[in-house]
């Protein structure tokens, strides 16, 4: 599998784990404002702070094919949440409800899946390198890093978040300015920190 595909979807995803964790919490306890700010907020600092922070330590370079299918995908995906929260396809006052999360993870699965098949049809044709390579972690080792890799990470990120609320809270802000900056800044400092140590390691495909 591509570098490329195992950042977008294995490390976009684990990192991705305290703003699911924080987004269900709000939704389940009915603040909305927490729920969809988190979304959004880390959705700018992921595309606008940590991607310019990688391209400060080491230039990254986008393949046409990310070009024609990944980064398209991204704006289109944008549009649609953004057409869902003005109830374009619908009247009803729910902004966004079941039918529409289980189609947006509906779309989400079908992503993934397109992304492997393509990987493994790129894999099939492209010539194999003769460069010697580091022998591969046993897969139980690699996968009990990873693991406890992510628990390390959203335990460090929930203490950030927590803390970060209750100083907001005592300056006054509101929900919906917490959530969309301190949350999402907070929830999404496993993608910067993976971000920075790919593109220390000039593996700018997998930031």
């Amino acid at each position: 599998i591509s570098d490329f595909v195992i950042g977008a979807i294995i490390v976009g995803v684990g990192t991705s784990f305290p703003e699911l964790i924080v987004s269900s919490m709000g939704a389940l306890d009915g603040k909305v404002d927490v729920a969809i700010g988190n979304v959004v907020g880390s959705n700018i600092f992921n595309i606008l702070g940590i991607l310019g922070v990688t391209a400060l330590l080491h230039p990254v370079a986008v393949k046409s094919e990310n070009n024609r299918f990944e980064l398209p995908l991204c704006i289109g995906a944008s549009i649609f949440v953004t057409l869902l929260a003005f109830n374009f396809f619908c009247g009803s006052d729910i902004v966004i409800g079941r039918v529409d999360g289980l189609l947006l993870l509906a779309i989400f699965v079908t992503y993934i899946y397109i992304s492997f098949l393509r990987d493994r049809k790129k894999s099939k044709i492209t010539p194999v390198s003769n460069k010697p390579v580091a022998a591969p972690q046993s897969l139980l080792k690699a996968s009990l890093r990873t693991i406890i890799g992510l628990a390390v990470l959203i335990v460090g990120c929930d203490f950030f978040v927590e803390s970060a609320v209750n100083i907001a809270t005592e300056w006054g802000v509101n929900e919906a300015f917490i959530s969309i900056t301190l949350i999402a800044c907070g929830t999404s400092l496993p993608e910067l920190a993976a971000s920075v140590a790919a593109a220390a390691k000039r593996n700018t495909e997998l930031a």
